[in-house]
C-alpha cells in the first residue's frame, strides 16, 4: 500500500509504502449510479447535503471550480442519466445509502477504507496505475482529464492524457476496462469516498492487519481521480481529502460488503 520514494508524482502522505493484510470483502464492480441512488431517495426521503445547502462545488463555463446554487444529485450542471455515477453527493449521503442497503438486505454494506480501496484498485499490480507505469497506456482504461475535455475548457494548465476517451464529463458505469479484478473506473470517472479519516502520516503507524484509518479527523479520503483530473491524480496510491460534507460534479462514491469473516 501506498507509493515508493521512485514513483513520479508521488506524495508525501503516500508513504512508507508498506505491506497490509485484509480479511475478506466484495467491492462494487461499478460506482453507484443515479439510478440506484434515486431507488434510495425515493424509499428514504434523504435528502442530500448539497440539497440542504441549496449548493455544490462545479465546473464553470471557463472551466475553473467553484461552489455554485442550484447543484446537487439531480442537477449535475451536465447531461447525466440514470448509467451515470450519481455526483454531488458527499460523505455522509454516502454512509447514508449504504446503511439503506444494509437495512435493506441485512447485509453489511459500507465505504470501503483506504487499504480495502486501494486493494481493489490496484489487482494485484504494483504499478502507477493498473495498466502500467505510462500515463499513455491508459486509453480505453478510465475517463480523466483527456483531449476531449481540453478541447471544450482550453484554459486548463494541469496535465492530461494525450488520447481521446470520447466524454468530456462523466461516462456511464463500466464503458471503459475492467481492471485485473473485473472493477471498473476505479480510475477517473468520479473520485470515491472512502470510509477513513484523513491523516497526511497514518502510514507512519497504521496497523499491517485491516487498517481501518485515524480514530477521529476533520476531514475524510477519497480516492481514484475523476473526469477533470490529471494522470497524477488518477494514480493507485493518490490520496485526496474533503470535508464530510463536501459535494461536487466530481465525486461519487462505489459501496463494499464484507464478509462474514469480515471486519
Amino acid at each position: 500500500m501506498g507509493s515508493p520514494d521512485s514513483e513520479k508524482d508521488r506524495q508525501a502522505d503516500e508513504g512508507p509504502a508498506h505491506r497490509v493484510e485484509l480479511d475478506g470483502f466484495w467491492m462494487g464492480k461499478c460506482e453507484v449510479t443515479v439510478g440506484q441512488f434515486r431507488k434510495f431517495v425515493d424509499a428514504t426521503n434523504h435528502r442530500t447535503d448539497a440539497e440542504k445547502k441549496g449548493e455544490s462545488f462545479g465546473v464553470t463555463s471557463s472551466g475553473g471550480w467553484e461552489t455554485q446554487s442550484g447543484l446537487t444529485w439531480r442537477n449535475a450542471g451536465f447531461s447525466q442519466t440514470d448509467l451515470h455515477p450519481v455526483v454531488h453527493v458527499s460523505w455522509n449521503d454516502a454512509t447514508a445509502f449504504c446503511r439503506w442497503v444494509s437495512e435493506k438486505t441485512g447485509k453489511r454494506y459500507g465505504l470501503p477504507t483506504e487499504a480495502q480501496w486501494e486493494y481493489a484498485c490496484r489487482g494485484g499490480t504494483q504499478t502507477t496505475w493498473a495498466w502500467g507505469d505510462s500515463a499513455d497506456g491508459g486509453s480505453g482504461w478510465l475517463n480523466a482529464a483527456d483531449q476531449s475535455a481540453k478541447r471544450k475548457y482550453p484554459s486548463w494548465s494541469w496535465p492530461t492524457f494525450d488520447f481521446d476517451d470520447g466524454y468530456v464529463y462523466t461516462a456511464p458505469v463500466g464503458t471503459f476496462r475492467g481492471n485485473p479484478f473485473g472493477l471498473h473506473d476505479m480510475h477517473g470517472n468520479v473520485w470515491e469516498w472512502c470510509a477513513d479519516w484523513y491523516d497526511s502520516k497514518y502510514y507512519d503507524a497504521s496497523p499491517s492487519r485491516n487498517p481501518g484509518g485515524p480514530s477521529s479527523g476533520s476531514n475524510r479520503v477519497y480516492r481514484g481521480g475523476s473526469w477533470g483530473d490529471a494522470p497524477q491524480d488518477a494514480r493507485s496510491a493518490n490520496r485526496d481529502w474533503p470535508a464530510p460534507g463536501i459535494s461536487g460534479d466530481i465525486l461519487g462514491f462505489r459501496v463494499l460488503a464484507v464478509s462474514a469473516a469480515g471486519r
